[in-house]
């Protein structure tokens, strides 16, 4: 075993390798948060201008069958969450 493999600065290098690992799993965690919310703006505008009786666009995968379908069924459908949630 060669004699700087037990030595405090071996351990100090492994500490470094790990705080670094760790700083890059975050920011790899926050491009994927930034990506999914500007993908999600993107639907959000497109929504926000669409008229009341415009189809709504949701993210792919999502199943819509119990969502609303228009500007106007969503406005309805979340003043009855804000009225219950009261």
């Amino acid at each position: 075993m060669p004699a700087f493999a037990g030595s405090p600065a071996v351990g100090q290098i492994l500490q470094t390798l790990t705080d670094i690992n760790n700083r890059l799993d975050n920011i790899e965690n926050s491009l994927a948060t930034i990506q999914t919310r500007q993908n999600m703006t993107l639907i959000q505008l497109s929504n926000s201008s669409a008229s009341r009786h415009a189809p709504l666009r949701f993210p792919a995968g999502l199943n819509v069958t119990n969502l609303p379908a228009t500007p106007g069924q969503l406005m309805v459908f979340s003043s009855k969450l804000f009225l219950y949630q009261f």
